[in-house]
């Protein structure tokens, strides 16, 4: 069962003026000579290079390196997989880049502690909590005040009860009672607030996306008129609102005047239910007629016998991206596919059959069936197929239909021979 969702004409008329824009970026290819290149990297500032590197270390996105390609290249065995599989779900980790010229730290404390590793922030409280007990401990030593004996056993613990507040209490000398005083100041009042609130945002992280998209979108026809499609779903199980789809397609382009390289960048807004459900549901933007930007831009053309195709010479990279509310009228999501590997993730009809290709369901069951199965079924999906198409099942068949009737008043064999 397919159940998609279809701009209708009134929209689709508007399309150039409400739904589709473009976006003329000049982008400069020329490469940089060794000599530029050496002579940037010898004046990076040895702050900018010490940031970064705490950033490494903490977990967060930095500029991929050899290594990083290397384990890609030992998972995926080539660099044509990792642009199929890997790279439509993170793109965002290889476009992480290095700008020089500055002394700025590539990040604050509150993405240090949102996406910094689990590992490093357990490391980073036993290591402040370490140094602040060990310091409180040391003051309150006999080696220094003389407030209470300590030994090699004891040290951090005594240290943690000053700075925990349970201590001597008052009955102690004026130098014990304000290093009792300035351990709990910290330790209660500034320390205990800070890691409940790295405690409130690991936990109420938002970063997990709840739906999933298709690798692929599909060029297809409805009705005599071109159609493109995506698909989503709800990985959850649970429904969320608000769903929101636009697609990109930057264009290459050569000034005919200046002979400047440059790139269009298209965006389209895709019709589609606001709800995400537990089963597969296609938006979709129908091109209702011939003078649609997506014609004007060269971004799809007629070919010779009169099919609709994507023009992969003149596409550079395709994009597109999907939002939705988390939680009714509050917390949203949102999520990306970027595609460069273009013939394997935009979908033309058959070059043989001249078939369009449509979604495959990717659903075992439907919530409609559980009245009529007494409750025994729901919904049911499976993630693995929301990406799976095919080509019209008719249009193959009545492809076969008509080469047989060809071959069989033609003398077969002859016709058979010259199609070969």
């Amino acid at each position: 069962m397919s159940i998609d969702s279809t701009n209708t004409v009134a929209q689709s008329s508007l399309a150039s003026q409400n739904y589709a824009t473009h976006m003329p970026i000049v982008s400069v290819f020329s490469k940089w000579s060794e000599e530029d290149t050496k002579k940037s990297k010898q004046e990076e500032t040895k702050s900018a290079k010490l940031w970064r590197k705490v950033g490494r270390f903490a977990g967060l996105q930095m500029p991929y390196g050899v290594e990083a390609y290397n384990e890609l290249i030992q998972k995926y065995g080539s660099v044509e997989q990792i642009k199929r599989c890997w790279f439509p779900d993170n793109f965002q980790s290889l476009m992480v880049g290095k700008v020089r010229g500055h002394d700025l730290m590539p990040f604050d404390i509150y993405t240090l502690i949102k996406q910094g590793s689990m590992a490093f922030i357990v490391l980073l409280v036993f290591c402040y909590a370490f140094v602040l007990c060990g310091t409180f401990a040391l003051l309150a030593s006999p080696a220094v005040a003389g407030c209470f004996d300590v030994d090699g056993f004891n040290f951090f613990a005594k240290g943690f009860l000053l700075v925990s507040g349970l201590g001597h209490g008052l009955d102690q000398s004026n130098t014990c009672l304000w290093i009792e005083v300035g351990g709990t100041l910290i330790g209660v009042y500034i320390t205990l607030p800070v890691v409940g609130a790295i405690v409130l945002v690991r936990l109420l992280d938002n970063t997990a996306i709840s739906f999933a998209m298709s690798h692929v979108a599909l060029l297809g026809l409805r009705n005599g008129r071109p159609i493109i499609s995506v698909r989503s779903i709800s990985k959850t199980g649970l429904l969320y609102g608000n769903r929101d789809v636009k697609m990109y397609w930057g264009v290459k382009n050569m000034d005919s005047v200046t002979g400047e390289s440059y790139g269009d960048v298209i965006s389209l807004h895709f019709d589609s239910p606001n709800i995400v459900q537990p089963f597969a549901i296609a938006s979709t933007y129908t091109l209702e007629t011939d003078e649609d930007p997506l014609f004007k831009r060269g971004v799809v053309y007629y070919d010779a016998k009169g099919r609709c195709k994507w023009n992969f010479k003149r596409l550079a990279v395709c994009w597109y991206t999907m939002s939705a509310d988390k939680e009714g009228g509050s917390r949203s999501m949102s999520d990306t596919k970027f595609f460069i590997d273009l013939e394997h993730h935009l979908i033309n009809c058959d070059d043989e059959t001249g078939a369009y290709p449509l979604w495959k369901s990717c659903s075992s069951s439907m919530a409609f069936e559980y009245w009529t199965s007494q409750g025994q079924k729901t919904t049911v999906s499976d993630l693995n197929l929301l990406s799976s198409w095919e080509y019209s099942p008719k249009q193959v068949k009545d492809h076969a239909e008509k080469t047989k009737k060809e071959e069989e008043g033609s003398g077969g064999e002859e016709t058979r021979a010259k199609r070969e």
